[in-house]
């Protein structure tokens, strides 16, 4: 079992059933969605610093756009309200290793205090579009693999937040209490009859909140 505990894409379930896999997710509540969408700009912000070629950054800055464009509509914040802006301390910035940092800078601040975030996100976006002209990327390039991702895996609008996966076989195997999603589960039946049967069966074959927590689309 593999645990993620994170806000992903809409599409993401189908890429684990491709896999093989079972998945376990949950609907976030707005308030909650929020939060997480910060938190996945962090989490963006640092594949832009850790990206090793030009076509990766394009990829990353993709990536790092998608979840403005969700925080913005989130937030119900206009697009044409977040403008880039003449902020001085970037103008003789020009390393991408330093705007990367200076990004990551922003976003923990957004996330740690998303107060003001019209402002915010306006200081992002310039840093962004100065990593773009430091890398000669073109904004449309990045648009253009932004809605390809997109079409492909879906945004954020469904407010997916990924717990954990298991494989088909890690499932069928080891169906019971170690490998169960419910923290709260009131049958203990590892720590009462072990994880097998008197039959060998595994004991989440009669757990309803194991087998019906991890699912697969159809």
């Amino acid at each position: 079992m593999r645990s993620f505990e994170k806000l992903v894409r809409d599409g993401i379930q189908d890429v684990i059933t491709k896999n093989g896999e079972y998945y376990y997710t949950r609907k976030l509540k707005p308030e909650e969605f929020i939060v997480e969408l910060n938190k996945k700009l962090v989490e963006e912000a640092y594949e832009v610093q850790g990206a090793s070629t030009k076509e990766e950054l394009i990829e990353e800055l993709a990536d790092v756009y998608e979840v403005i464009n969700a925080i913005q509509k989130a937030n119900n914040v206009i697009i044409d309200d977040i403008e880039i802006v003449n902020d001085t301390s970037l103008n003789n910035t020009l390393l991408t290793s330093s705007l990367s940092k200076r990004l990551i800078n922003e976003v923990w601040e957004l996330r740690r205090n998303p107060k003001d975030l019209s402002n915010k996100l306006s200081i992002i976006k310039t840093i962004l579009e100065k990593i773009m002209n430091s890398n000669n990327i073109n904004y449309d390039d990045v648009e253009k693999v932004r809605i390809e991702k997109k079409e492909k895996r879906g945004g954020f609008d469904r407010r997916v937040f990924l717990k954990s996966t298991i494989t088909k076989e890690e499932f069928k195997k080891r169906m019971g209490c170690r490998t169960c999603v419910n923290r709260h589960c009131t049958h203990n039946w590892y720590l009462l009859n072990g994880e097998f049967d008197e039959n060998g069966e595994p004991v989440g074959k009669y757990c309803i909140d194991f087998i019906s927590n991890y699912k697969q689309r159809k």
